[in-house]
């Protein structure tokens, strides 16, 4: 029986019950977003032929996520959801939100069982695990679906470090290896989950005294050790070929963005300069140089804060941070997306509930329980209003244009929707736009090239063409559409040369194939027309019968 106001809010599974109605109602409306063409279309549009094929669940471990790029991320755990979503769901992409909203939701109710095991009382942890759950700085994590892969991570990362606590309590193997599988499966689904390692020890030394036995301590680091040993050979010929970097370009990197660290603490504390596609250079600084005074002014004149939760919690938040920072393509892509605090924003929280004001128990009554609702509800309105702004693409990348006017791949991103709907004078100011601010951007070249060639200015769009190529080699797309180029004017064995490097690129590229099938047979070499058949069929692509026929395949 409910006795009391507090126990309508904090009695038993109720805090849980309180923090998935405010995040179901919140996130409601995202339910028929649709794609906003910023790697959502890439992971689910185009592969969803690979997604819809629950065999394929194996298939993701040995693959990169992004299958025509040179770039090292190897996440299965993401992947391995989006074919789940696909087997309800297909193409519709209301199964994707549901599964976004719910593992929020998740990772918000962990959140709230770590604040409590770390001793927070439960008022407490409930209002700070509510303001996670509301926060409009992890909106893109919810609203936009691959944000999704740190708010996996952080609901496995957030179990992992519970059941790590209670192996330190209990000693039993099986929160030990709880702990290790929840590891396991948060680094399959982003590599930064590898920082909970350090995290671990720093709370054992600064928070539990060090008080470990040798054994414990032991089965700790061997288990670490195994997990990182079985990842590095999991993942190893996966990305033989991607970019890799030197430590002296990770540090430099982690130099350069420092101040992106300092921005997003100020939208954590003061999330009122919110856009789906921040940059250093169009954020402010006042915001973040305004929030760390007021949060160092407080735990200042705090009496009862605890320094090693204080360090413990500044800790956990700038170590996840860090390894957002240091990206293989930050300097041609230098977005500073704010889901990448989500899991962060667990040690900014910790940081806060050590200030007087906020944890002494001794101030109770209704103000104050009218100045938390009065947070929670500012907190609610600001996402849901931000939270319009990933309804679908043009909303996406008119706001990032709009708050990021210096973000040469924001204006290359828009002319790229705006050519896709046909509006090609205003992709192509988008797209010198681009080049003005950034000439090594990616993909504009390309569409200029594009742009020409429907012009029938094929003099220009080989040019274009050229110029991507030679600053963005890696990109199978290029070579297909300078293949196209060079058979319009007749130039057969220059456009067979780029049809085989654009499948040598991609292998995947199942338009490369039609075309040297077709070519080929033009031709006459009836063999090796055959053959791009054949590989074709070996993707689940039948050209039509009067050609098989023309060929003898049948």
């Amino acid at each position: 029986m409910v006795n009391s106001r507090s126990d309508i809010f904090l009695a038993s599974w109720r805090p849980y019950l309180w923090i998935v109605l405010a995040g179901a109602l919140l996130y409601s409306k995202t339910l028929s977003y649709s794609f906003s063409c910023l790697d959502d279309h890439i992971l689910i549009f185009q592969r969803y032929n690979f997604l819809s094929q629950l065999s394929n669940v194996l298939q993701v471990f040995k693959e990169r996520v992004f299958l025509d790029s040179f770039l090292p991320y190897y996440r299965p755990m993401l992947m391995v959801s989006f074919i789940l979503d696909a087997q309800i769901g297909g193409l519709d992409l209301f199964t994707y939100h549901i599964t976004n909203i719910a593992i929020h939701l998740v990772a918000a109710s962990l959140l709230f069982v770590l604040l409590t095991k770390l001793g927070y009382r439960r008022s407490i942890s409930l209002f700070f695990s509510l303001v996670f759950t509301v926060h409009p700085l992890l909106t893109q994590a919810v609203a936009w679906i691959p944000g999704r892969n740190d708010s996996m991570m952080a609901a496995f990362l957030l179990a992992s470090f519970i059941f790590f606590l209670d192996f330190l309590k209990t000693d039993r193997g099986l929160d030990y290896l709880l702990h290790m599988l929840l590891l396991i499966l948060a680094i399959l689904t982003k590599e930064s989950a590898f920082i909970l390692m350090p995290i671990v020890f720093i709370y054992i030394i600064l928070i539990h005294k060090g008080k470990v036995g040798r054994v414990d301590m032991a089965a700790l680091i061997l288990g670490y050790a195994l997990v990182f040993i079985g990842w590095y050979f999991l993942r190893r010929d996966v990305v033989l070929d991607s970019v890799n970097m030197t430590i002296l370009e990770m540090s430099g990197y982690v130099i350069m963005y420092l101040p992106a660290v300092v921005q997003l603490i100020g939208k954590a504390l003061l999330p009122f300069n919110l856009t789906t596609f921040p940059i250093m250079q169009d954020t402010s600084l006042v915001y973040g140089s305004v929030a760390i005074t007021i949060i160092v002014l407080a735990l200042i004149l705090s009496k009862h804060k605890r320094y090693n939760y204080v360090f413990f919690g500044a800790l956990w938040m700038i170590f996840f941070l860090l390894p957002s920072l240091i990206r293989p393509h930050a300097s041609v892509i230098n977005d500073v997306l704010q889901h990448r605090f989500y899991i962060s924003m667990a040690g900014f929280i910790i940081i806060l509930m050590e200030i007087d004001f906020i944890k002494d128990s001794s101030r109770k009554g209704s103000l104050r329980t009218i100045c938390a609702l009065a947070v929670l509800a500012t907190l609610s309105i600001i996402t849901l209003r931000y939270s319009n702004v990933f309804n679908n693409r043009f909303t996406f990348w008119i706001n990032a244009v709009t708050n990021s006017p210096h973000s040469s791949y924001a204006h290359m991103a828009l002319g790229s929707i705006y050519y896709m709907d046909g509006y090609m004078d205003i992709a192509e100011h988008e797209f010198k736009r681009s080049l003005e601010l950034d000439r090594w951007v990616v993909r504009s070249h390309y569409y200029l090239g594009l742009i020409y060639m429907g012009r029938n200015r094929l003099a220009d769009a080989e040019r274009e063409f050229k110029k991507e190529a030679a600053m963005h080699p890696y990109y199978d797309g290029t070579f297909f559409s300078l293949g196209g180029l060079y058979y319009i004017q007749g130039r057969l064995v220059d456009a067979e040369t780029a049809w085989k490097k654009a499948l040598a690129l991609n292998p995947n590229n199942t338009e490369a194939m039609k075309n040297l099938a077709i070519y080929y047979s033009e031709r006459g070499n009836i063999n090796r027309s055959v053959y791009y058949v054949r590989w074709l069929k070996e993707k689940g692509i039948s050209p039509p019968a009067e050609f098989l026929k023309g060929l003898g395949v049948n």
